[in-house]
């Protein structure tokens, strides 16, 4: 067994919105801060807009808290976030750079472990306090950590902080006051759930839910009540602490803790079953259902059955809206509104209301009074609109009007309560809300695999996603696929193309007019052809630099090397005057009503195209431009003053780019006399959306294909001469052609384009066959997250899926919940009971239509289907035998504690009702063979003609005889396995608690043997073959967010004769891969990546992320590591943290002594894509430092993303 080295990217971004929160981090408006796995997103908020994304910060670890706070002498708020092992960083906001910046950085992670915290695995939950004077977040199981808000940070000045680590210097003036570690032990603190301040108090209070006992489900009915409420005061001058109150005795499923401003004060105590308010001592409790009655250690009062039916808050999320007003999420996807009645600093009663139905939220945040955000793992987060109104319910009925209607569309998200006449009614709080935006997610994804369809064949990826009504399925592509209406053959290579109206009321182009080298092409569109035109004003026998409508409409203008043509808009484009140039014209713009030309000798020319006659006027320039752009600004954004909007040419925002003068990353283009790679071809200023207040980007195509993007921001006062400033903006994106290609590199170009089904932004561009295509995007399709993803809604849960290839169709396996029967005496109390139902989906491919279902398992509540297979059986077992394509499910039958687990093997096989139909409406779903076994089908794979199949303990090997299944050999494993995979004659077996097996097939001998396993003892969520060429690697998922690589090496003595599987190869994903399906890798010329025959595998993440592991070449993997190692140190990392340290295997409980010595050999791409986002002078020199060419590096990137692509590259 040799090394084994790997790339892994991440093709999808994660998705799921695990917490947000309100800041005022730019202007007095506010923002929306959402945190998704590692990425942290700001959004610009306005009460009659949708929202606006202002910045995507990128961290090296994961977020587990985030809290806004505002420090003395700010303006703004800033942010800060809570990492695991005690890490806390702070970021604010440079108005000079348009950029957030770390500020302070506190480790207190050697504190936790000299208490003997060494296995401390708290979460560092955060909190503020109300009057900003300190923070307080969580370092231990019993220690919490307290932070004064003393720092005051001057941008621009170089400080050393007093707490930063060794070696680690901060690039502002801050000066920061080392924090307080309170050691809670002393006042019986321990296993901290929960910590909010507390209001009203002259010293900073902390109020800490606890849970010093532990219990579990068989003790709940001797010792339900172990959680724990302390108070504490603490001097931020002394550093002393003292306890305030100690309340014993809540119930041990109390989970968060509110606190509520003044008068009144406090907090709130939300558990599963009871709504608590603790003031110095617990006051009231308000029960929501049956459990909540049963509490006999407080003082409980029962929610009223006319305001809403009995619920469960397990794990619900809460928002204040107002101080005597809070909604509440709940895991049943419902909105309950919970009212306080108070009278002076006392509450009299508490009141809940359900609301409406949303997707499950995992938090809330109230961004103004009228707007309300739902964050979610389980679907779409949505941006709601609410206002509190009042309804009246039937008193006598027993429940509100609204609990007896069926739900609404969740789209529609309307109050559900509805007035009808009575006598006997009352009048209780509710809210009114509409969506108003949303963001986009397709978390979680369970199950990913590979199908074909279309004509050629092409491969796309399909996967389940979502819980309950936002489950669908979804079809993701590492492309864009537009939806062609016409092409034709132009013979030569364009230069440029432009659309052209000819009339107000049109709602396509008259005109496209394409330039090409010597000559222009004019075609005029009619339906769904595109026409030669013989005769109208526009030049054909020169190439045309650029085209545009001007003057509202009424006017083209064409521009051509030496002549610009005005000419009118109309059905033949009537030529109406052309104005000679003195010189060559290299480029041109045309921005609506204005035209500049850059000519061959440097000069700059400019014209306002709507004046009665044209004029160019010679813009005077101290040195020569390379490439120009237009912009006009609406004068909404805020960049421009009422002043400088009043000049015209100021108001086109006329942007020039000059070789030279540029030495830094943030100025737009550093590039460098003597390399004319570096020199800018194209330029391009517009906005992204139709949003009156966007501001723009500046795109620049430079020579080597490289594009640099810059947002565009207000200039500080007395920096700039113009009120104008760039940003650079990371794409990480690589658009040059590969080295070995032989393509001839020329500038990318950028195209703004606008109500394009629904959308708008800018089409990039490149090397190109000499065909033109007119596209428009298809419906349906999303482009937020790095794929291109199509979402088919099935209003259920997908679980399970695979392509049946004889069929071509798609079999799915959803669950919809049912009500089910109690053990219990069902009371006007009692929370419904559901159970999930099965059933078995033939879907067409492509459109996934259903067309057959299985559903003997709806009305059987006690089995469900747990595996579903393509499993093309040969007759006899043999290898070389005649496959005949079966369809496998193996289903389970769960009775009782005291019915052992039984389940089935199911064959069914695909067949064609009606042939002469080619959509596939016919196909239906046929059961060829049945048969029992002794223990639940938990997973199946088809083996080289033969059925291996996973039953309880044991994998058992069948082979098609004829008309059954004949069992042929066996292998006992551990404990329960999760999924089997098979690569010929290998396979790889996951046990849920006890990692990886590797067995081998041997048919003559009809044995399945243990070649090894993996000796970490991990909890396993997914494992499958990792290929490269005659090398093979076992590739472990676990519920760590980890993927490690072990390999079968019986000649090495520390592999016990192969028993054991040595691990090769480790990294910390992120997040919990469910899925892997194989790709065959893509063979490129002159390709270095891998030894050829190479079989990457995509991954599908819980969080809604995708990632591809691929294998590579011990060289690249050194050079790339090599690189790793420098961006590490020599490149600033927000937050202060440490990407090695981020991908680093991580583990808790038995598995921690056998994984302390990570072995890496994975690295990652969408760290060292930071490098092509450096400017050229850094890159050569990290480069060099490595022995190698910044080219080199960048084509070595380019050859990992292009050989493990789901599509082949044409270039």
């Amino acid at each position: 067994m040799t090394s084994a080295y790997a790339s892994v990217q991440q093709w999808h971004h994660a998705n799921a919105v695990h917490l947000a929160c309100k800041a005022d981090l730019f202007d007095q408006r506010p923002s929306l801060v959402v945190v998704r796995s590692n990425v942290v997103e700001v959004y610009a908020v306005v009460d009659d807009r949708p929202l606006r994304l202002r910045h995507r910060l990128v961290l090296q670890g994961t977020p587990v808290d985030v809290k806004p706070a505002r420090f003395p002498g700010s303006q703004r708020d800033s942010l800060l976030l809570t990492f695991m092992d005690a890490l806390l960083s702070r970021l604010d906001f440079n108005p000079e750079t348009n950029r957030f910046e770390t500020t302070a950085m506190h480790a207190y992670e050697m504190p936790k472990r000299k208490l003997g915290g060494v296995n401390d695995f708290q979460p560092p939950l955060l909190c503020v306090d109300p009057q900003q004077r300190c923070s307080a977040y969580v370092v231990a199981s019993d220690s919490i950590m307290i932070w004064p808000f003393t720092d005051r940070v001057e941008f621009g000045a170089v400080h050393v902080t007093s707490d930063a680590p060794k070696g680690v210097v901060s690039q502002h003036g801050v000066e920061t006051r080392a924090g307080l570690v309170v050691d809670l032990s002393e006042y019986g603190v321990d296993r901290i759930k929960a910590i909010t301040f507390l209001n009203g108090f002259l010293e900073p209070s902390v109020l800490v839910l606890h849970d010093p006992e532990h219990t579990w489900a068989g003790r709940t009915a001797a010792k339900p009540s172990t959680c724990v409420l302390t108070s504490i005061s603490i001097s931020l001058d002394t550093g002393k602490h003292w306890l305030i109150a100690n309340e014993k005795g809540l119930p041990y499923d109390a989970e968060s803790l509110l606190a509520l401003p003044m008068p009144v004060g406090g907090a709130l105590v939300f558990s599963s079953n009871l709504v608590m308010y603790h003031k110095q001592k617990m006051e009231a409790a308000l029960s929501v259902n049956e459990f909540g009655d049963r509490v006999t250690t407080l003082r409980v009062s029962p929610t009223q059955p006319t305001h809403c039916a009995p619920f469960c808050m397990e794990r619900a999320a809460v928002a204040a809206l107002a101080p005597d007003a809070f909604v509440i999420g709940t895991r049943a996807g419902d909105l309950h509104l919970l009212t306080l009645q108070t009278l002076g600093d006392s509450i009299r009663s508490m009141d809940v209301t359900r609301v409406t139905r949303s997707h499950i939220a995992s938090c809330l945040c109230a961004l103004s009074p009228s707007l309300l955000f739902i964050g979610s793992k389980l679907g779409d987060s949505l941006l709601v609109r609410y206002e509190t109104t009042t309804v009246e319910v039937d008193v006598s009925s027993g429940a509100p009007d609204g609990d007896r209607q069926p739900d609404r569309d969740d789209a529609a998200m309307d109050i559900l309560f509805r007035e009808t006449p009575g006598a006997d009614r009352r009048v209780v709080p509710t809210l009114s809300a509409t969506v108003r935006d949303s963001l986009f997610c397709v978390a979680p994804l369970t199950r990913i695999r590979m199908t074909q369809s279309g004509t050629p064949a092409r491969a796309e990826m399909v996967a389940c996603s979502g819980y309950d009504r936002t489950g669908a399925l979804l079809v993701l592509d590492d492309c864009v696929r537009p939806t062609q209406l016409a092409s034709f053959d132009i013979k030569q290579p364009a230069t440029g193309c432009w659309s052209l109206l000819a009339d107000d009321d049109a709602l396509y182009p008259t005109f496209v007019v394409i330039g090409q080298e010597s000559r222009t092409l004019v075609r005029r569109s009619t339906g769904d052809e595109l026409l030669t035109v013989d005769q109208s004003g526009f030049c054909t026998e020169e190439a045309t630099v650029a085209a545009g409508n001007v003057a509202g409409r009424e006017r083209i203008v064409q521009v051509l090397r030496r002549s610009v043509r005005l000419l009118r808009a109309d059905t033949t484009a009537t030529l109406i005057a052309e104005i000679a140039v003195d010189g060559v014209v290299q480029s041109a713009h045309v921005c609506d009503p204005f035209v500049a030309l850059l000519l061959d000798d440097g000069s700059l020319l400019f014209g306002d195209a709507a004046a009665p006659a044209l004029t160019l006027e010679r813009v005077p320039r101290d040195t020569a431009p390379v490439a120009i752009a237009l912009y006009r600004d609406r004068g909404t954004s805020g960049l421009f003053s009422a002043r400088s909007m009043a000049d015209p040419q100021a108001s086109a925002g006329l942007l020039c780019n000059e070789v030279g003068g540029a030495d830094d990353d943030d100025a737009p283009v550093a590039a460098a006399d003597e390399e004319q790679q570096q020199r800018v071809r194209f330029l391009l200023v517009d906005t992204l959306c139709d949003d009156d207040l966007a501001r723009p980007v500046l795109i620049a195509a430079l020579a080597n294909d490289d594009i640099l993007i810059y947002n565009a921001f207000p200039s500080p006062a007395g920096h700039a001469p113009v009120p104008l400033a760039w940003s650079r903006f990371d794409h990480g994106r690589l658009t040059r052609p590969l080295m070995a290609s032989g393509v001839v590199s020329t500038a990318p170009f950028a195209v703004k384009f606008d109500a394009i089904a629904g959308r708008s932004g800018v089409f990039v561009g490149g090397v190109r066959p000499c065909t033109l295509r007119v596209c428009t995007l298809p419906d349906g399709v999303a482009y937020e997250g790095g794929m291109a993803v199509r979402r088919k809604p099935l209003r259920a849960t997908p679980i399970l899926l695979t392509f049946h290839v004889d069929s071509g169709m798609v079999a799915l396996l959803t669950l919809r919940k049912a009500p089910v029967w109690s053990v219990e005496e069902v009371t006007a109390r009692s929370v419904p009971v559901q159970d999930n139902r099965c059933a078995l989906h033939l879907c067409r491919n492509g459109s996934f239509d259903i067309v057959d279902t299985f559903d003997e398992m709806e009305h059987d509540g006690e089995e469900t289907i747990l595996a579903v297979e393509d499993a093309p059986l040969a007759v006899g077992g043999a290898a070389d035998g005649k496959r005949i394509p079966f369809l496998a499910v193996g289903t389970a039958n769960v009775e009782s504690e005291e019915v052992q687990c039984r389940g089935r093997i199911l064959l069914f096989r695909v067949h064609d009702t009606t042939p002469s139909d080619a959509t596939g409406a016919g196909m239906r779903l046929n059961l060829a063979f049945e048969s029992k076994e002794i223990g639940p089908i938990s997973a199946i794979a088809a083996v080289q003609g033969c059925l291996c199949v996973a039953v309880g303990l044991r994998v058992v090997m069948y082979r098609w005889d004829a008309d059954r299944l004949v069992g042929c050999a066996f292998f006992d494993a551990d404990f329960y396995a999760v999924s089997l995979a098979a690569a010929k004659g290998f396979i790889v077996l996951a046990d849920v608690y006890n990692s990886a097996y590797l067995l081998y097939w041997e048919p003559r001998l009809k044995q399945v043997m243990l070649l090894g396993r993996d000796p970490v003892y991990t909890e396993v969520y997914a494992a499958d073959f990792l290929i490269d060429g005659d090398d093979l690697s076992v590739v472990v998922a676990d519920a760590h967010g980890n993927l490690r690589l072990v390999g079968y090496a019986p000649y090495r003595p520390d592999s016990l004769g192969g028993r054991r599987l040595l691990r090769r190869a480790d990294i910390h994903l992120g997040t919990r891969v469910t899925s892997f399906v194989r790709l065959r890798g893509r063979d490129l010329s002159g390709m270095t990546v891998s030894r050829g025959g190479r079989y990457p595998l995509v991954g599908a993440g819980i969080d809604g992320s995708v990632s591809c592991l691929a294998p590579v070449t011990e060289t690249l993997y050194r050079r790339l590591y090599s690189l790793t190692t420098l961006l590490t140190f020599q490149v600033r990392h927000l937050g202060g943290l440490n990407p090695r340290q981020y991908r680093a295997w991580k583990a808790a409980g038995r598995g921690d002594i056998l994984t302390t010595n990570c072995v890496r050999n994975v690295v990652d791409i969408d760290f060292l894509l930071r490098f092509a986002g450096l400017d050229y002078a850094l890159q050569g020199q990290l480069a060099q430092s490595i022995g190698t060419t910044p080219d080199q590096i960048v084509d070595n990137l380019l050859q990992l993303q292009l050989s493990s692509s789901m599509q082949p590259y044409l270039a």
